[in-house]
């Protein structure tokens, strides 16, 4: 039986297409949306942190560059 030759068949292509497109167009929009958080966290982890050690006392600063990091006391 060929689809395409009957007229309940070209609907269900039609219905079926449609909603094919709108599955896609959703994909591309939580894609575009996962990349920019990713993005954002990418930003994130090279931010400077101030911390304390909660025993010490002894403050410092936590900088990530380029697979580098440094501790400034």
């Amino acid at each position: 039986m060929d689809l395409n030759k009957t007229e309940e068949g070209k609907v269900l292509i039609k219905n079926f297409n449609k909603i094919a497109e709108a599955l896609l167009q959703y994909e591309v929009l939580f894609y575009r949306n996962w990349e920019r958080s990713i993005d954002l966290i990418k930003k994130g982890m090279q931010a400077t942190v101030y911390i304390r050690h909660p025993e010490t006392k002894v403050c410092c600063f936590f900088i990530r560059r380029k697979k580098k990091i440094f501790f400034l006391n």
